[in-house]
Order: structure tokens, then sequence, then C-alpha cells
């Protein structure tokens, strides 16, 4: 089952989630979720399961969240009740645009392992060649560079996929009440049940972007706030080394001006 929590219109999202019914995967159901069928992400869902009928295809209205974000109680909701046969769960954002083979690479890799979760990661295509779009997508791919073999894998909430058994063992829906963030805390209470969660690259995801000042900050501002609430220990380590970077660029400078200013020779 493939979960797609959606709200408003993101860039170009009539393609991103036309792809998710082009998959090349044999069986597969999508679960389109919203606040309620006002939103305009509904029409769009409601389109493509018209020109698409062969795919099994749902919209669920989870109605609006009171103690969770809005994200997470739609998948709260989502995931009640499931189907008996329903042995994996697979999570994309509305706003990614996956390739046709995403779903096949992402669910062959969980089925020819030990692993519980596989995770992907986004990568930023600017709309428009604007500053802000420009750093943020460099911002992006400072931390998409951290994945990689051995590396300390988070989920991120926008690809990636879990085995139900260890979706129910970790006690997931249960752990997501009255919070925020369902990526970082599918990931501290799966590892805290024993899981492993390993990187999938052929699953980064594109994702078009077209932000703007305000937006850019807000992103930024939310990104370090959640990060600090729910990964305390990446956060810190996070801010260590780019201060640290940050001093160095800092010092490098400063020796350039002094240099410059008092004429010294360069060899």
């Amino acid at each position: 089952m493939v979960l797609a929590p959606c709200k408003g219109i993101d860039p170009g999202q009539l393609e991103n989630q036309r792809r998710l019914f082009e998959q090349d995967y044999g069986d597969y159901e999508l679960t389109f979720i919203v606040e309620d069928a006002r939103d305009p992400a509904a029409a769009v869902v409601e389109r493509l399961r018209r020109a698409y009928p062969r795919v099994a295809c749902r919209l669920v209205c989870a109605g609006q969240a009171t103690n969770t974000g809005q994200k997470v109680h739609n998948l709260i909701a989502a995931t009640r009740d499931l189907p008996d046969e329903i042995e994996v769960l697979v999570f994309i954002d509305a706003d990614v645009r996956p390739s046709s083979h995403w779903l096949r690479d992402l669910v062959h890799r969980l089925s020819r392992t030990q692993t519980a979760a596989i995770t992907g990661y986004r990568w930023f295509v600017p709309e428009r060649f604007t500053l802000p779009n420009l750093l943020l997508t460099s911002m992006n791919a400072a931390v998409a560079g951290l994945f990689g073999p051995g590396g300390f894998f988070l989920l991120w909430g926008g690809s990636w996929t879990v085995r139900r058994e260890w979706f129910e063992r970790a006690g997931l829906p249960w752990a997501w009440q009255g919070t925020l963030s369902d990526d970082l805390v599918a990931s501290r209470v799966l590892r805290a049940a024993g899981a492993n969660i390993e990187f999938e690259p052929k699953c980064v995801v594109a994702t078009p972007v077209d932000t703007t000042w305000p937006r850019l900050i807000e992103f930024a501002r939310r990104q370090y706030t959640i990060g600090r609430c729910y990964s305390p220990a990446l956060w810190w380590s996070t801010l260590a080394s780019s201060a640290f970077a940050n001093l160095v660029l800092g010092v490098n400078l400063g020796m350039l001006i002094y240099g410059l200013a008092i004429g010294a020779a360069w060899k």
C-alpha cells in the first residue's frame, strides 16, 4: 500500500501524482489522504483516478488535526484498520516526482533483505534560477551527501517503506500521537524496537521547488526546530559541525582581508 498525504497544491502536483499511477509494479494500491474533500488536492486525485481506472486507489478524508501535525494525523487515519493482506507500507510526499520504477526499487530492496525499513531522500530541482531556490537546493544537497554506505540513516518521510510487522511491533500509530514529525519519530521508535534502516539511492526523488525568501526562512526554521525536538543528538552534532565550518571560513576570510590590508606578498 502506497500512502500519500496531501494538502493544497504543490508545484507540478498533477504530474507528481500521475507518476504514482504509472508505476512499473504489478499489484499495488494508492491511498491519498487529505484533511477534507474541499482540499484542492482532492480534485487532482479524483481527476487521476478517473484517468487510470485500473489502478486501485482510494481517497481518505482524515478530518482536522487537534493534537498532532496534520500530516501525522492523516497517516494515523490512513493506517487505522489496515486490511490483513497488506504486508508492506510505502510512504511518499505529494511534492515529489518519482520515477516509474521508484516503487519497484523501494519494495524489491526490502523484499530481498532482512531490513525492516528502506529510505530514499529528495533532490530539489529549482523551477526558476533564483537565489532562494538555489540556496535551498544547496542546503538540501549538503544533507543528501550524508547518506551512503555505513551511514546512520534516518528515515525521510517523503520516500520510505517499512514492513507491516515492524510498523506494528514498533507501535508507530501510537508513537505518532501528539507529535509533529512523522519520519524522525518513526526513525526513533523503529530503532528502539531493534529495526534496521537502510538507504536506497535509486529512490532519491526529484522535488520541484519554487520558493521565496520568507518561505525559505520558514522552511529552515521549521526543519531545525523539529530536528531539535525529535532528534536532539543529531541536531547538536549538526550545529557543532556547521559552527566549526563557519569558524574556519571566517578565520580564512579574516586572514585574507588582513593580508590585503598590510600588502602581504603572495607566493
